[in-house]
């Protein structure tokens, strides 16, 4: 169940809607209070890679479903969101990403 709150203290678990800007271990407080924000989270780089080709194999499309580079990119970017430690990057050629995570 969601339940609306004013104010949320050490320990709760809460949701914020609306600033896209706070990230992964930023301090979000109000500015009347006095202190210093936490030190930023350390996320370990990623240990494993992958590259993603699209498949210009003879045998490509006769089986299975099949997805786009497109939507590969995309499901992916929505992964990011959640997953800090999940990166991709482009090859400088349209048909692949190199993909990079914890591998946990």
């Amino acid at each position: 169940d969601h339940i609306e709150a004013e104010e949320a203290t050490a320990g709760n678990i809460v949701w914020i809607s609306g600033p896209k800007e706070i990230d992964i271990g930023d301090t979000f407080s109000s500015p009347a209070l006095e202190g210093h924000p936490l030190p930023p989270l350390n996320i370990e780089d990623p240990t494993v890679s992958m590259f993603f080709l699209v498949n210009n194999g003879p045998f490509a499309g006769q089986e299975g479903q099949a997805a786009t580079l497109r939507q590969l990119k995309a499901r992916l970017q929505r992964e990011m969101h959640a997953n800090v430690a999940l990166r991709m990057e482009d090859l400088g050629r349209p048909d692949g990403i190199k993909v990079s995570g914890r591998g946990e």
